[in-house]
């Protein structure tokens, strides 16, 4: 037997003599192994000793990697130059293609120092500015406000709100115009006039706006806090207070606050005292038959003042006219009832059923 190494793996075979100076394969690897002619191969020259270098006596300590990543390391793939072409490539285009949408993009101005695009001027916007697009939906809610579509409005102005980063007062006041015209509103009115006062404290028209609100609630301490805060307070003419007084008056009445009304009342006469619809109003909550000749001075006032009698009015007017001849029939003053009772008659014609009671005797 023929003792040989494999010049490639190492491993130590034995082969029969009748191999010699033949060639054959290693079983482990299958390399060529070239068997000589001698009864023994010489053994392979021992490798040299792996050189050693002096670890460093000072600092932290060295700490071996874990054989898992020594592994994963010795197996990984190796790249290969064109996979690092490719992907820088790919990345140079993807970079660029941003930038030109970027650049190019409608509506943007060109930098200061470029020229524009070739067609485009720097001047000109393919795009609405976003205060653009304010002014519009604001022209838009005065508009449809103005013609009594205030739903519509209502809807322009809340989206007009946060163009305006929620921080203008005026659009809060317009919206909560709105609500007051829907029903069931006068809540959310009050809401945005609120709003409107935190963004502006001497914002006196949100007082006097709110002021109504809280009449359509039938809140009249409220209501009167905010009239005589925008009066004494903000320095809101008389006139502008008056005219206020007189609607949250009429809100009342409309709830059916007839006390609170007539207090209402006095004070858009004391403000405005040439007020036709104030003598008015504070006729129709008059109470019958104890403020008949209150009554009567106001209506007199108003239609003075060029206010044309209600149906509603005329009526209680009338009673009023019969409480008076009753009151002049009873202290005997027969003639001057009988007047009184005519007038009644001529305002209120169904009250004729009580002239026996007024005719001479």
């Amino acid at each position: 037997m023929i003792s040989v190494s494999c010049p490639t793996c190492g491993t130590a075979l034995r082969v029969k003599d009748k191999m010699a100076g033949k060639t054959g394969k290693c079983p482990k690897c299958g390399e060529p192994v070239r068997v000589s002619s001698g009864i023994t191969a010489e053994p392979p020259a021992p490798l040299a000793p792996p050189r050693t270098v002096p670890l460093p006596t000072t600092g932290p300590p060295l700490v071996a990697p874990p054989l898992r990543e020594v592994e994963s390391a010795r197996h990984a793939p190796s790249r290969k130059p064109w996979f690092f072409l490719l992907l820088g490539f790919g990345l140079a285009c993807t970079l660029g293609a941003i930038g030109a949408a970027v650049f190019l993009r409608p509506g943007k101005s060109p930098e200061k120092g470029r020229e524009p695009p070739i067609g485009q001027k720097v001047t000109e916007r393919s795009e609405p500015a976003p205060n653009k697009q304010l002014t519009d939906l604001v022209a838009r809610a005065d508009k449809a406000f103005a013609s009594g579509d205030y739903a519509l409005a209502l809807s322009c102005y809340r989206d007009a709100i946060p163009l305006a980063n929620w921080k203008d007062p005026v659009l809060y006041l317009k919206k909560g115009r709105c609500q007051l015209q829907q029903q069931f509103g006068a809540t959310w009115a009050v809401d945005d006039f609120t709003e409107a006062i935190k963004l502006r404290e001497d914002f006196s028209a949100a007082y006097l706006e709110r002021a109504v609100a809280y009449s359509h609630l039938g809140k009249f301490k409220e209501a009167i806090g905010d009239l005589t805060h925008a009066e004494h307070t903000l320095k809101v003419a008389p006139e502008e207070v008056g005219k206020y007084a007189l609607i949250c008056a009429d809100g009342f009445r409309a709830g059916k606050e007839q006390s609170s009304a007539r207090i209402t009342y006095d004070i858009a006469i004391q403000h405005n005292p040439k007020s036709g619809p104030a003598y008015a109003g504070r006729a129709l909550v008059t109470l019958l038959p104890n403020d008949s000749e209150q009554l009567i001075a106001d209506a007199q006032k108003a239609v003075s003042l060029g206010v044309q009698l209600d149906p509603e009015l005329t009526d209680r007017l009338g009673r009023a006219f019969l409480c008076r001849a009753d009151a002049f029939r009873k202290s005997g003053q027969t003639k001057r009832a009988l007047e009184a009772f005519n007038e009644a008659v001529r305002l209120a014609p169904y009250l004729e059923e009580h002239r026996p009671v007024f005719q001479d005797r």
